[in-house]
């Protein structure tokens, strides 16, 4: 099994939780900017913050996702094999999580595309490029941890996960032609 490492994963929550970041910064710029957006923009930035701080709880998880797998090697021969394949489904829901976590940032990011401060269009389109980046490596990660599952219990995670990534896609589209749209346009002033 692999991609279980914490290392691993703390670049892949890393650069979620920064992609999250750089919405959370246009957002909270385009408040500052211009004030009489709070109160549109509030509610986007505490779920972007929630989302950011799940991310983040996710490296503390995979962390102890290792070391049950690294634990669960040590087990007596009778009890090995239950201990590796609970450690085994930790190791794909956690990343599978992240995957999650992601595309709930990315399309939080590209509802608010249009709302940001034209100055920050582009943080909102580099986050969401930089979450799409950290969905596709968890979503790598799940698939390594699939491996050890025969080929029909494989199946319906192989079908969530192209769901997951599809919507990705057209997400990441949708705010590739929203940020071309707003740079295209005269500057805010």
């Amino acid at each position: 099994m692999g991609g279980r490492a914490g290392g691993r994963a703390a670049g892949r929550v890393g650069g979620a939780a920064f992609g999250a970041g750089l919405i959370l910064m246009a957002l909270r710029i385009t408040v500052q900017k211009t004030p009489d957006r709070a109160a549109d923009l509030g509610p986007q930035i505490a779920a972007l913050e929630d989302v950011q701080a799940r991310m983040q709880t996710l490296t503390d998880e995979d962390v102890r996702v290792f070391r049950a797998f690294v634990d669960a090697t040590r087990q007596p021969e009778g009890e090995r094999a239950a201990a590796l394949d609970e450690a085994a489904q930790a190791a794909r829901d956690t990343p599978l999580a992240l995957v999650r976590a992601c595309l709930d940032a990315m399309r939080r990011g590209a509802a608010v595309l249009d709302a940001v401060h034209a100055e920050v269009v582009s943080d909102v389109g580099a986050g969401v490029f930089l979450l799409r980046g950290a969905l596709d490596a968890a979503a790598l990660t799940v698939r390594i941890n699939l491996r050890p599952l025969p080929a029909p219990d494989r199946t319906d995670w192989e079908v969530m996960l192209s769901a997951l990534e599809t919507e990705a896609q057209a997400v990441s589209e949708t705010v590739r032609a929203g940020c071309a749209a707003r740079l295209a346009a005269p500057l805010e002033h």
